[in-house]
């Protein structure tokens, strides 16, 4: 009778340290930063493009950001992997500058998960796109902040600020080849055409800013239209990148 007595209470504890160990190593699901993400970007969202009062939800992204980084370097299925990694880099994105000093990382990580998935990328092609454009939203909203600040300036550009919109050009133009890049890989996937028509936009959205750097660098150049034509050009090329639909759009006004 003592040994069944022994036995029940080993097997108890037994249980009880089960129950503990899952309680410790639980992490949020999917569904739970889905919707901490979704209320804080739709937060972030309705504030204007310069409104410094969105540091609160900034911060809570990146918070949010680790967290799901975390969840994701505990999970071992590659598909449910991705999921937070795509997540992670939602929110370091629009993290502010401590999001984005996580972004780095944290696409490094969601590139290699969407390595793991079968096939490569098309696996979970939702999620794998949205890692791979993430770093070219980021770069796009510097250099419109950089754009935006040399617009807001008493005094044209002066000759010595062209080589930095130069670059700035460069930088828009490579970005562009990219996101071209990525749209034409994903669409022979089985992916929402939506995401496939956001990258357009995006496309859209850096065309129109390469237009406003180069605005910029004409009046830099004195209005130099000999200076200005080789990127003129390759601003057309830009262009005719776009669907025709998009082309002659109007740009965004945000």
């Amino acid at each position: 009778m003592g040994n069944r007595t022994r036995g029940g209470a080993l097997a108890a504890a037994f249980l009880a340290l089960a129950a503990a160990a899952c309680q410790t190593t639980q992490v949020p699901s999917v569904p739970d930063f889905e919707r901490r993400y979704g209320e804080l970007a739709g937060q972030l969202s309705e504030s204007t493009f310069e409104d410094q009062s969105t540091s609160a939800e900034q911060a809570k992204l990146a918070e949010l950001a680790s967290e799901a980084t975390a969840a994701a370097e505990q999970e071992l299925d590659p598909n449910s992997a991705t999921m937070f990694w795509r997540l992670a880099a939602l929110s370091a994105w629009q993290g502010g500058a401590a999001g984005n000093a996580q972004l780095e990382g944290i696409v490094a990580g969601g590139t290699a998960a969407c390595q793991r998935v079968a096939p490569p990328d098309f696996g979970a092609p939702g999620n794998c796109l949205t890692i791979y454009m993430v770093p070219i939203r980021a770069d796009y909203d510097r250099t419109k902040a950089n754009v935006l600040a040399l617009q807001a300036k008493p005094k044209p550009p002066a000759a010595a600020d062209g080589a930095q919109i130069v670059a700035w050009f460069d930088g828009l133009e490579r970005d562009f080849q990219k996101a071209s890049a990525l749209g034409r890989r994903f669409s022979a996937s089985r992916i929402d055409p939506m995401q496939l028509q956001a990258v357009g936009s995006d496309m859209k959205k850096i065309a129109c800013l390469a237009r406003a750097d180069l605005e910029l660098l004409g009046q830099a150049q004195g209005k130099d239209a000999a200076a200005v034509a080789p990127f003129a050009a390759r601003l057309e090329t830009l262009r005719g990148g776009l669907d025709p639909e998009l082309r002659d759009a109007p740009c965004p006004t945000r």
